[in-house]
């Protein structure tokens, strides 16, 4: 073969090599932001909303009334068609047991290995430990909420417990009040969570090859348009690049579905998504970005499929109508269990009182929420104060 004919071979190898992964995500990944919805845990039936909090410990009073105020603000924020008021169609009953910040400065010996000359010139390392101050920041709250009907009917319960434990080494560690007011910011947006639909910015693979000129309206939101430029691009008769078509059509149906207000409509768009997302999957089982996450250095992003299902199924519950209340049984344990945290004083309480051990295990199937102290002294306290082996085990798993 001459050279002339072995350059033109080569060309046309590579043409059509080009030509064939010209549909893909391309050697350099190009992810967006959707806006994710998530529905809600509670379905409300009306609009107007009553929030209340209070606690028994007086140090933590103002906190209370604090956190009052955030929770009702997060709520109206989360779906402006509703409204407070002092007898609502739904109330949240928040019981603040606990909220504690302290800074600890501490100081560690690290070591520091410096370059220097030995007695012959030659380069070593030589280690001249350093003292290091740093700032420990720690902050718990907790406590249990219940959310009502306007008959006092338990529709959703759960707690606001959290513990947060971090060091700055430079600088910049949270004020005790700036830690309190984020605490009550996180509780209040976690109970807010369990009414009104969130918002999650997420990661989103995009298709380049004949999409690429398409990317810029997704980018920007504008998820109707996007879906009129990929519907204008006729069926591939490959179908490993016409996956690539169908993955894009998964993204307009999604990204128009978080952007839809009314839950029905938008449960359709994302069955329709679904559709196309494991289609893709399905005419393409190689692209393995279909279905799985996608990492790098640089970028994260979530995996089309897993995602898809779990929205599905969170739309089908928002798109039922209201909320049923719990069963009876649960709402008289709900009741029963009162708004404070069974704490390891509650379970030596009802071993000395003589309650059986099947009552004490019950008690604690039971909890709303637990506070336990399951430390090694907590531990031995408990031993020593008569409770059984298998009650202790019952409230460590708990």
């Amino acid at each position: 073969m001459s050279k002339r004919g072995l350059l033109y071979g080569c060309a046309c190898l590579l043409f059509s090599l080009a030509a064939y992964g010209r549909e893909g995500f391309g050697f350099t990944k190009k992810a967006i932001d959707i806006n994710r919805v998530v529905p809600p845990a509670v379905n409300i039936n009306g609009t107007r909303v009553t929030v209340s909090v209070d606690s028994d410990r007086n140090r933590v009073a103002g906190a209370a009334a604090t956190l009052r105020q955030y929770v009702e603000k997060a709520v109206l924020a989360g779906d402006k068609k509703l409204e407070a008021a002092e007898h609502g169609d739904l109330q949240i009953v928040v019981a603040l047991d606990r909220l504690d910040t302290e800074n600890e400065y501490n100081s560690k010996v690290v070591d520091d290995y410096r370059k220097e000359k030995d007695s012959k010139g030659k380069d070593r390392y030589v280690n001249h430990p350093t003292t290091k101050t740093y700032t420990t920041a720690r902050g718990d709250i907790g406590g249990v909420y219940r959310i009502l009907d306007s008959k006092g009917h338990v529709l959703d319960s759960g707690d606001i417990d959290r513990h947060y434990n971090e060091d700055f080494e430079y600088g910049g560690a949270p004020s005790r009040d700036r830690l309190r007011d984020q605490l009550l910011d996180w509780a209040a947006d976690r109970v807010a969570a369990r009414v009104v639909p969130t918002h999650v910015r997420t990661k989103v693979l995009v298709p380049k090859g004949s999409f690429e000129q398409y990317i810029p309206l997704a980018e920007s939101g504008a998820f109707d348009q996007y879906l009129k430029a990929v519907e204008s691009v006729s069926p591939m008769k490959d179908r490993g690049s016409d996956a690539f078509r169908e993955y894009a059509l998964g993204i307009a149906h999604e990204g128009l579905a978080y952007q839809t207000e009314d839950p029905k409509q938008a449960l359709e768009l994302l069955r329709k998504a679904a559709e196309h997302y494991q289609t893709a999957a399905a005419n393409n089982p190689q692209e393995k970005l279909f279905a799985e996450k996608y990492n790098n250095i640089l970028t994260s992003a979530s995996g089309p499929i897993d995602r898809i299902a779990e929205s599905v199924q969170k739309y089908e519950q928002w798109a039922s109508g209201p909320t049923r209340p719990a069963s009876n049984a649960t709402t008289m344990a709900s009741a029963g269990s009162g708004r404070k945290s069974v704490r390891n004083k509650d379970i030596v309480d009802m071993t000395k009182a003589g309650l059986t051990e099947e009552n004490i295990l019950l008690a604690i199937d039971n909890a709303t929420a637990v506070d336990f102290d399951t430390t090694p002294d907590g531990l031995i306290s408990l031993s020593k104060a008569g409770v059984s082996k298998k009650v202790i085990a019952k409230m460590q798993k708990k």
